[in-house]
């Protein structure tokens, strides 16, 4: 039944993940584009990857009318009006070709801007550009391995220190941040917005665009249902599947600024209820045992669940991918049972019932799994997500009760 039940959930969500690739890919939001000659034109961006981003740009007026595709070549700048901002620039050529045109990410703005891309390769790429020069210059850092004594080893080349201490030769504030100085767009804007503040005069001009930080809250809700094993004698497994009862809580999505907006963070806290019971007899080879066996468990826990999740989409409808682990605190370790009842024998032994607690674990982990999907709406979007986990050991002696393994579809909205 547990893997009917998971095979349909499975199913359903990667159904919705396939169709959002064909049906759902755009993703409007409010933008603007300013044109080579006219005045700045208001009304929304669709948002996708960066190499996507980079390539062109589709606008459309706002109230939804027909989108307009835009080339690098066609635009000065376009961005979001709350978020990302690129300008078009044509990157360094070799000798004798034409400069190629890309829509580059603006990171910092001021005396000397810092510009940004994600290649075919899907590395990010970085442009300084100082007031009054002609072109962007990119900033490399350069890795290869070697073969050394001690076997292959990579050795690193940093030729972007160099470009960036003759460039601000004029901050001597800047020049210790450069010798340990890495490639990473976090390291890089500190330099920039160090090197636009350090004249007075124009810091007032200098403005970070690098993405920010940003946590949002959510709430969770749905259905979930486990299984569990228990060991009798420490030997014959004794399996039981518990009714599929709600899980709620809260979630936390964290989505760093550093990072690729492809990969963010989700930490939980979900409240969920299991229940166990099962009535056995035992066999000894040809002979049967006439006493009863009961057990009843009652899990009742705080599941805190954190996971790094991966969104490779960025259209209307995301499809995701996540993995963790999964902490459970038990709220209650004396809801286990195990007991056994023996008819009676003749007239002298009445029927009696022996009751044992099973000892339980306070806290259990183990690893956790999802695929879901998120869909922007307003300020905020709404996910549905399909999830399994186990367990280790519920119970303190080992052979005892196995760790639950749970199906969990979860709905949630993050504000």
């Amino acid at each position: 039944m547990k893997k009917v039940y998971l095979k349909h959930l499975l199913l359903a969500v990667s159904l919705l993940a396939v169709s959002s690739t064909a049906q759902a890919q755009k993703n409007f939001r409010p933008g603007y584009v300013v044109p080579l000659a006219g005045d700045t034109l208001r009304g929304e961006v669709d948002v996708r990857g960066g190499q996507r981003m980079a390539s062109f740009c589709q606008f459309r007026p706002a109230g939804g009318g027909q989108p307009v595709r835009y080339a690098p070549t066609d635009l000065k700048a376009y961005g979001l009006s709350s978020g990302d901002q690129y300008e078009a620039r044509p990157l360094p050529a070799a000798a004798g070709a034409a400069p190629a045109y890309l829509f580059l990410q603006v990171l910092a703005r001021g005396k000397a801007a810092l510009y940004s891309y994600t290649d075919e390769d899907s590395r990010p790429r970085y442009y300084l550009q100082k007031t009054g020069e002609p072109a962007v210059v990119e900033l490399v850092q350069n890795t290869q391995n070697v073969r050394g004594e001690t076997g292959v080893v990579q050795e690193s080349s940093y030729p972007f220190r160099r470009v960036l201490s003759q460039a601000f030769a004029d901050c001597f504030a800047v020049q210790p941040m450069l010798p340990h100085a890495e490639l990473k767009e976090a390291t890089l804007v500190a330099i920039f917005e160090r090197y636009n503040t350090c004249d007075p005069a124009a810091g007032a001009a200098a403005k970070t665009m690098a993405r920010t930080t940003k946590f949002h809250f959510g709430l969770r809700a749905g259905m979930q249902k486990g299984d569990i094993t228990y060991y009798h004698d420490g030997r014959d497994e004794i399996k039981m599947a518990s009714e599929l009862k709600p899980v709620f809580g809260v979630g936390l999505l964290l989505m760093p600024g550093a990072f690729n907006t492809k990969w963010s963070f989700g930490l939980e806290a979900l409240y969920q209820s299991q229940q166990y019971h099962t009535t056995y007899q035992r066999s000894s080879g040809f002979v049967s045992s006439s006493n009863t066996y009961h057990v009843d468990i009652t899990l009742q826990t705080l599941r805190v669940p954190l996971a790094v999740r991966y969104a490779p989409l960025q259209g209307r409808i995301q499809p995701y991918l996540q993995a963790g682990i999964e902490t459970a605190v038990l709220l209650n370790t004396h809801q286990a049972r195990y007991s056994v009842t023996t008819p009676a024998q003749g007239t002298a032994l009445p029927v009696t019932t022996t009751t044992t607690e099973v000892a339980l674990r306070p806290l259990g982990f183990g690893p956790a799994g999802s695929i879901g999907l998120q869909v922007p709406v307003g300020t905020g979007s709404v996910q549905a997500e399909a999830r399994y986990n186990q367990l280790d050991n519920s119970s303190r002696a080992t052979n005892t009760l196995d760790g639950a393994k749970t199906i969990t579809f979860l709905l949630g909205y993050n504000f």
